[in-house]
């Protein structure tokens, strides 16, 4: 399988008992950020919608 998901790769990662990079090819790390401390992280919630109930007209 050339780019597996990487469910298939955690289930690996488990019956087998090694670590992700173990299973990983290199170029899948040149796009994909397996590191959770790397990972995206999402806008801040209070940029995204008006929370305090008032609105712009």
């Amino acid at each position: 399988m050339p780019n597996p998901p990487i469910r298939y790769l955690a289930n690996c990662e488990i019956a087998l008992d090694v670590s992700l990079e173990e299973l990983s090819e290199d170029e899948w790390r040149e796009w994909m950020v397996l590191d959770r401390y790397r990972a995206y992280k999402p806008p801040v919630r209070e940029r995204l919608w008006r929370i305090d109930g008032s609105e712009n007209r």
